[in-house]
């Protein structure tokens, strides 16, 4: 009995460990505005030719906090236009251009180590932030960029990429990660809102019909 004690134990310590080693920062996009239609709140949205829409960059802390983070943004440049992107944006931040802890006014306050984020076709680098400790616990809502949606959008994605010696994310012990995420971005095919409004059409004409 003793012997199967300690064993328990042994494994309960060594998968406690694991769980430890393999916590990381990880990054979410979320779109969070847009002059269309479509659902705000999550990675992925419907959107319509010539709508804006606006993605936030937050990256959430592990166990160990975050000191910095500097991330960067990928997307085909013949279906989306990026434009008016920030650095530490409001109103996810309560102090325009810092980030702060989960954005409100209690310290750490962060600032861009470059101020200033470069926008080209299909792509824009670097958003950052950072600072010494006290690390960031929460969450530090790093950028935000708006889209203008192109006459050839179909199915979209907008993925995060490293800019190498120059992004990464870093925990309050030293650790550098580089954590993936991406948001996509649905269009409807032409045809498909017609086809829609045609089949809903003939439903309430046979349901005329019937009565």
């Amino acid at each position: 009995m003793r012997r199967l004690s300690i064993g328990m134990m042994a494994t309960i310590v060594a998968v406690a460990f694991a769980g430890a080693a393999s916590a990381a920062p990880s990054i979410s996009l979320t779109w969070t505005s847009t002059t269309g239609t479509g659902t705000t709140g999550g990675s992925s949205i419907d959107a319509s030719p010539g709508d804006v829409v606006r993605l936030l960059i937050s990256v959430n802390a592990d166990a160990n906090g975050l000191t910095f983070a500097g991330v960067s943004l990928g997307w085909d440049a013949g279906d989306l236009v990026g434009q008016n992107a920030l650095e530490c944006p409001a109103p996810e931040n309560s102090i325009p251009g810092t980030c702060s802890d989960g954005g409100g006014f209690v310290p750490p306050f962060y600032s861009p180590f470059a101020p200033g984020v470069v926008v080209g076709a299909g792509s824009a680098s670097s958003f950052d932030a950072g600072g010494t400790p006290p690390p960031i616990t929460t969450t530090m809502f790093v950028g935000s960029i708006e889209f203008v949606v192109g006459a050839g959008a179909t199915n979209e994605t907008v993925s995060i990429f490293y800019v190498p010696a120059i992004d990464s994310v870093n925990d309050g012990l030293g650790n550098v990660f580089f954590p993936g995420a991406s948001a996509s971005l649905v269009v409807p095919e032409p045809g498909t809102a017609a086809l829609l409004g045609l089949g809903l059409g003939a439903l309430g004409f046979l349901g005329r019909r019937r009565s």
